[in-house]
Formats: structure tokens, C-alpha cells, sequence
């Protein structure tokens, strides 16, 4: 089922295009809430033999912090974005509980919509060290280390309140493959709808003069 977030986001991208476009200025300092897919599927290989099957956290969340920058034409509606972001994850399930450290890259589109309002879409990139702990789970007590990559996009909308402060509301799909080894190894793939928060320090509100 879809979250009260994408149905709000959803409802501001249908209203967006009746807002008057103007050059997008976005020099962003963030920090990120995010709630992520819950549900993955995994293998399993040890000294038995191969498992395998699904299952679901009950919460998955990541926090963190980036910079997002445009960069376009003087005047003009549509700049090229990019950015960059480090998060911190984490799912806490009823058989054990997992973290990770993502460093991530964006890069995509910024449309202004307003002297207040722009969109972004933007596909990105992650990796990542990641760990996992197993307790009184079908295979025993373990802890287990590995590597995590993510992929996906988003569209988002961003309100400049003040002329240093900005709020952000992303929406899109996220997947992610996860391989980690200790006393076997663990497989683990995860994708779904992803919504995030971000709230922003401008680091500079003044858009380009036209020569």
C-alpha cells in the first residue's frame, strides 16, 4: 500500500505546473530522513546446504546528510542537478537487526516552479558497508558483515520558507543487493517505494544575473 507521503507529493506534482517557472536555485546542505522498503528476499548458504525464501522488518529507516546543487542557464527553468549524500541505516526485525553506511550520487533535472517552489527527478547510486545480526533465527546466532549496493530514483518537490532554509519531499523506488558473510553466507534483495524528508541550509539564495 501506498504512504500518506506519496499521495501528498502526488497531489503538489499535479498542482506544480500551474505555478509560473523561474531558474531553479538550489545550493542545498541537507539532512535526511528516509523511510525505506521493508520486505526483501534472501539466500542462504553454509556448511547444510542453500536456504532461501522472504521476508519483512518491521521498520527500516536511514538518516544522514548531503549537498544538492543546480546548475543552469541564467533565467532558464531546467538545470542540471547533482549531488551527493552519506546515510546511515538501519532495520530492526523480530529475529536480530541490521545497519549500514551508504555513501550515494544523484544526478538528474531541477525545474523551478516559483520564486519558492522547484521539482528535481534524479536517479542514483550507492555503496556501502553494511552489518547484520541473527538471534534465535532459523540459522542460529550469527553476525554477519558485507558489502550493500543501492540503485533507484526519485521525484521530489523542494520549498525555499526563508531565504536560508528549504524543505524537501522525495518520492520513488529503491533497490538494493546486499552480500555478507560469517560462519556462511547471506544473500539479500530488497526494492520498493522510498519516501524521504530533507531539510536544508541554503548556502547561497541568489540566482545568476542575466548579462
Amino acid at each position: 500500500m501506498q504512504s500518506p507521503g506519496f499521495h501528498i507529493l502526488l497531489l503538489l506534482l499535479l498542482w506544480a505546473p500551474s505555478c509560473p517557472a523561474v531558474e531553479p536555485v538550489i545550493r542545498d546542505l541537507r539532512v535526511i530522513v528516509e523511510a525505506r522498503p521493508t520486505t526483501f528476499d534472501y539466500t542462504w548458504h553454509d556448511e547444510v546446504g542453500e536456504r532461501s525464501g522472504s521476508q519483512g522488518c518491521g521498520q527500516s529507516w536511514s538518516a544522514g546528510l548531503g549537498l544538492r546543487c543546480a546548475w543552469g542557464a541564467a533565467g532558464r527553468p531546467v538545470a542540471f542537478l547533482a549531488g551527493a549524500e552519506a546515510v546511515a541505516e538501519q532495520d530492526t526485525f523480530q529475529a536480530g537487526s541490521r545497519i549500514a553506511a551508504i555513501a550515494r550520487l544523484e544526478a538528474g533535472l531541477a525545474i523551478g516552479l516559483g520564486n519558492r517552489w522547484s521539482m528535481i527527478a534524479a536517479p542514483l547510486v550507492g555503496i556501502g558497508l553494511a552489518r547484520l545480526y541473527l538471534a534465535d533465527s532459523p540459522f542460529g546466532t550469527r553476525s554477519l558483515s558485507g558489502t550493500t549496493t543501492e540503485y533507484g530514483g526519485r521525484l521530489g518537490l523542494r520549498w525555499a520558507f526563508d531565504r536560508s532554509w528549504s524543505l524537501g519531499l522525495d518520492a520513488g523506488w529503491l533497490a538494493s543487493s546486499e552480500h555478507l558473510a560469517g560462519d556462511g553466507t547471506l544473500d539479500i534483495r530488497r526494492s520498493g517505494p522510498w519516501l524521504a524528508l530533507g531539510f536544508a541550509w541554503i548556502l547561497d539564495p541568489v540566482a545568476k544575473r542575466l548579462e
